[in-house]
């Protein structure tokens, strides 16, 4: 199948356990296989902007034309509990993909899994509450919030229509 056709992406995310307002930093004796940037970036189509925030930029589009989405430049997704007891793992995540119009289609058919790689966890599994979004520099996008159940290492993946 050409990779044009691929409607997947899969992106490796390290989600450390912080403390309330902290910054924290992944423990080097829990290696895990996050997605960086690499020389070959991939650059989104016309007219979505070519690369996210300038020259010092936090983030890197990561995908293909058929679905992409944006990733922290170390591979680490940091957040705020709001408590101590709270390990869960809530973020809403930004998806595109060439022509999706946001005034079209206000239900986008975005489906997100996670698995947890470095220990056992149950598979997340998004409940179909993909909502479309518009913003002038970013253009149309869709949204869907994930809660992981605990930190660690998860592999996400996003489909668009159920096609991979």
């Amino acid at each position: 199948m050409p990779s044009a056709k691929i409607l997947a992406a899969v992106v490796f995310l390290l989600v450390p356990a912080l403390a309330q307002g902290s910054r924290g930093v992944p423990s080097a004796s829990a290696p895990c296989p996050v997605t960086l940037p690499t020389g070959g970036r991939f650059a989104p189509p016309s007219p979505y902007p070519g690369e996210l925030g300038g020259g010092g930029a936090t983030s890197f589009w990561f995908g293909s034309n058929s679905l992409w989405t944006a990733l922290p430049t170390d591979g680490t997704w940091r957040w705020v509990h709001s408590s101590p007891q709270d390990l869960s793992q809530g973020q809403e995540l930004f998806w595109w993909r060439a022509n999706y119009n946001a005034a079209i289609e206000k239900r986008p058919a975005l489906r997100i899994t996670a698995k947890r790689l470095d220990a056992k966890a149950p598979l997340f599994h998004s409940n179909e509450s993909a909502h479309n979004g518009y913003r002038g520099d970013l253009k149309s996008f869709m949204v869907e919030a994930i809660d992981l159940p605990s930190p660690g290492c998860w592999q996400i993946t996003g489909r668009y229509r159920n096609q991979d």
